[in-house]
């Protein structure tokens, strides 16, 4: 089609150009401001975005896990105090539900399974 464009073009010594975008590279804006340079430039960057922020503290909670012989992470929620272990990602909507039954334990359960 650009071909057909140029040769019409051509009688009046005009040509059509593809377009070529720059190639835009994925950032993080992690990344970014940890970088040495943002920091050396903008020393206080956090310190002014915290001071922006309702909460003041960087810290958001702790997380309490406890580990098995073989290597496996309980990780506790505080609020229902039971203990949950990873799943695998991305697991249809079926097996989901019976992967966080299976993996959800109370403190009594998983001290019984640490035992064993």
């Amino acid at each position: 089609m650009i071909n057909l464009f140029n040769k019409l073009l051509s009688i009046f010594h005009l040509q059509v150009v593809p377009n070529e975008e720059p190639h835009k590279e994925e950032r993080s804006f992690l990344k970014d401001i940890t970088s040495p340079e943002f920091i050396q430039k903008h020393p206080d960057f956090l310190d002014r975005y915290v001071e922006g922020q309702k909460n003041k503290s960087l810290y958001v909670g702790d997380i309490n896990y406890l580990e098995d012989k073989n290597g496996r992470t309980y990780y506790q929620d505080l609020r229902s105090k039971t203990y949950y272990c990873d799943y695998d990602e991305n697991p249809s909507k079926e097996v989901l539900g019976f992967m966080i039954d299976e993996t959800t334990f109370t403190p009594e359960e998983l001290e019984e399974k640490l035992k064993k």
